[in-house]
């Protein structure tokens, strides 16, 4: 058995979700960290740990800001009383913002800006939700039958590509009616898809932003080497490629990302937010 400290947070959910795909037998750790005994009595059960180094903004889904030293000495002094064979401990991650997806990494960050000022927001993209709600077709046969599975399972074809984006749409609807805001970081290469989801919703509660990154730029960040990949030929259907994007012809906001890094791309959306009167200042002012 494992057991996961953190997995409350957006790496340690993460974290949870990647055993679970592998059929590993995990659990989270709920209790303190500092709490000895809690920790003995959850470390008498398992042999392995994976314990997530960093404190979490109060499980907003941010990168790790720094390692909870007094915890991870309280942990380490009691795994020296159990029969633990494996200790992994994952600590501060420091990633280049220019490494890293902007999209995903802009909403991100907006997220955190939004929770400190007490606004509910929920991030969708692709890691959760092409995992969850619009996996695709070989992640749902190991769960369901290839029927169900071929009907269901979104790939990444023109039509399956409609299909996701209409399904977020109602997801973000859903969140929209009941007062949060719903932050999406998706490519949704098709104008007329961005369209359809603007019309399901009321009048200035579709907001859409446009990340300005040359093709170049993107290649050069490319963290996982899909650029790489269909460059070679390796992966078909792949935007900006051998597949189209359509650029908004008039989004409500556009974000220039070639010299900035997401922190900053987040900043100019909140101020864009705050001038329409859609969340608070710091201040607190409206």
């Amino acid at each position: 058995m494992i057991l996961v400290t953190g997995a409350g947070g957006f790496v340690g959910r993460s974290v949870m979700r990647a055993l679970a795909e592998r059929e590993m037998p995990a659990k989270p750790y709920t209790g303190r960290i500092n709490d000895p005994y809690a920790l003995r009595v959850e470390l008498s059960n398992v042999d392995t740990v994976i314990h997530l180094a960093g404190a979490e903004s109060r499980g907003r889904a941010r990168a790790l800001q720094h390692v909870d030293v007094e915890g991870t000495a309280r942990l380490l002094e009691e795994c020296r009383h159990v029969p633990i064979h494996r200790l992994l401990i994952l600590s501060r991650l420091h990633a280049d913002a220019h490494a890293m997806h902007a999209p995903f990494a802009v909403a991100n960050a907006l997220d955190h800006l939004l929770y400190r000022l007490g606004i509910h927001s929920a991030v969708l993209d692709g890691d959760n939700v092409r995992h969850t709600l619009n996996a695709g077709p070989q992640m749902l046969e190991d769960r369901h039958s290839p029927e169900f599975a071929k009907r269901f399972g979104l790939g990444f074809s023109a039509v399956d590509r409609e299909e996701n984006i209409r399904r977020i749409g109602a997801v973000a609807q859903l969140f929209a009616e009941s007062g949060v805001v719903a932050v999406t970081a998706f490519i949704s290469p098709y104008r007329v898809d961005r369209d359809r989801v603007r019309k399901t919703l009321k009048e200035g509660e579709f907001i859409e932003i446009f990340m300005d990154t040359p093709i170049a730029v993107c290649e050069e960040r490319d963290p996982k080497g899909l650029y790489k990949k269909a460059r070679a030929g390796l992966i078909k259907g792949f935007t900006g490629i051998d597949d189209p994007y359509e650029a908004p012809e008039s989004p409500e906001l556009t974000l220039t990302a070639e010299n900035k890094t997401p922190d900053q791309l987040a900043e100019e959306v909140l101020a864009f937010l705050q001038a329409r009167g859609i969340c608070p200042s710091a201040t607190g002012e409206d």
